[in-house]
């Protein structure tokens, strides 16, 4: 079996980017995993759905060591998957079902990348049990979609025209009288920028 040695993972329940990893987020220093070489069509279902391997767990069943404050300790069921683009990371739980994934740091995965093209590439009996949703959105967007959909509901409720008026004036540069026809035009254009409709509901609070 291979192996990869020191490198830092970030296992969530669906994939998030190396890029959009948070300060708060629970990362894992890696001392040694073992890893597969599998194609590309692998790496995109085991990245974009949840997924089954068969009669897999017992081979890399405590394999995956991972450095702790005082000691070194077991992640029992995970392993890398390469192909000659890329890198994932998957953690299983014991029926060999994916639980877990992360990215890697972009020059750990080129690093890992160029090790396995002197690997045999491995073929594995799994099927897709569900496919995930992506809806192509950093944290980020994702955050500032919540706190816009709150800003809206809560100005609709209380009936602040006023504001809302000017939310929509200030995204579309026209104006519009009915609460309803604005609200529904707002939510809309959250989700094609919402980091402008952001920032203008900032400014509206600097305003005050």
């Amino acid at each position: 079996m291979k192996y990869i040695y020191d490198i830092i993972l970030n296992f969530n329940d669906t994939f998030i980017d190396f890029f959009d990893w948070n300060d708060e987020d629970s990362i894992d220093y890696i001392k040694r995993i073992p890893i597969f070489k599998v194609s590309n069509k692998v790496i995109n279902d085991i990245k974009n759905n949840k997924v089954i391997f068969e009669d897999f767990t017992n081979t890399i069943s405590n394999k995956c060591e991972v450095y702790m404050k005082d000691a070194i300790g077991i992640i029992e069921y995970a392993c890398l998957f390469c192909s000659k683009d890329y890198v994932i990371a998957i953690e299983f739980n014991y029926k060999g079902a994916s639980i877990f994934k992360s990215d890697l740091l972009i020059d750990e995965s080129l690093d890992i990348i160029e090790y396995c093209k002197r690997i045999k590439p491995i073929n594995f009996n799994y099927k897709i049990i569900s496919k995930e949703t992506n809806n192509f959105m950093t944290r980020k967007e994702q955050k500032m979609i919540k706190f816009i959909k709150n800003e809206l509901k809560n100005i609709v409720e209380n009936n602040n025209i006023d504001k809302i008026k000017y939310l929509y004036y200030e995204c579309f540069k026209k104006t519009e009288n009915n609460l309803l026809r604005m609200n529904i035009g707002l939510e809309k254009h959250m989700f094609k920028n919402p980091n402008k409709l952001f920032n203008i509901l900032m400014l509206s609070y600097s305003k005050h």
